[in-house]
């Protein structure tokens, strides 16, 4: 269920403190349970995972989410990245994670697209 569900924002900007602020004027009631991964320096991934694309971010977000959540099992096949970039898309699939482009020329299709995974 969507209450189940766990959120992590990966991005290759620095400004992590702007996205905060944007994720607690649009979700206050759960924003604080967003892990955001960006390039601030705030965080390092050491493990033996791909650290292509956004895969490191993602990889680092987890090992966050399983320490606060230590009841939920987070894998590749319970990921999705959705993301502008068609190439970081491409580098998590062939990681083995699902992903979504988000067309920023048609952002309205995200919806269909994410629905066609199931």
């Amino acid at each position: 269920s969507a209450a189940d569900m766990k959120l992590a924002v990966v991005t290759f900007s620095p400004q992590v403190g702007y996205v905060s602020e944007v994720m607690k004027m649009h979700f206050p009631r759960f924003a604080d349970t967003i892990v955001i991964r960006g390039r601030d320096g705030s965080w390092k991934y050491q493990g033996a995972g791909s650290h292509s694309g956004k895969q490191g971010h993602m990889a680092s977000a987890v090992e966050e989410l399983g320490a606060r959540y230590a009841d939920v099992d987070i894998t590749k096949k319970t990921t999705l990245l959705i993301d502008d970039d068609a190439q970081n898309c491409r580098i998590a699939l062939l990681d083995g994670v699902r992903a979504v482009w988000l067309n920023p020329m048609k952002p309205d299709r995200l919806f269909k697209n994410v629905m066609s995974l199931s």
